[in-house]
């Protein structure tokens, strides 16, 4: 039987991938527009901002993601284990 380690380098390449597979989502919802030009534009700009906020929060919430609490950091420049 072998033995499974756990990393925290294991849990971040599984947090990216789940970033990675909601921003895909979020993208194949995107429709094209079925008129053209700026009416096009027009018709798809509240979807469209709806996108780009959600798509800002989600890279906010990846980007605070990997970097650790600041209490974790203080023990560690310390030089304390819990």
């Amino acid at each position: 039987m072998s033995k499974f380690t756990s990393s925290p380098a294991r849990l971040e390449a599984f947090s990216d991938g789940v970033i990675a597979v909601i921003i895909t989502i979020m993208v194949l919802e995107l429709k094209v527009p079925t008129q053209n030009g700026l009416a096009g534009l027009l018709a798809i700009l509240p979807t469209l901002a709806i996108y780009l906020l959600s798509f800002t929060f989600t890279g906010i919430y990846w980007k605070e993601g990997e970097t650790p609490p600041a209490p974790v950091l203080a023990g560690v420049q310390c030089g304390v284990q819990k």
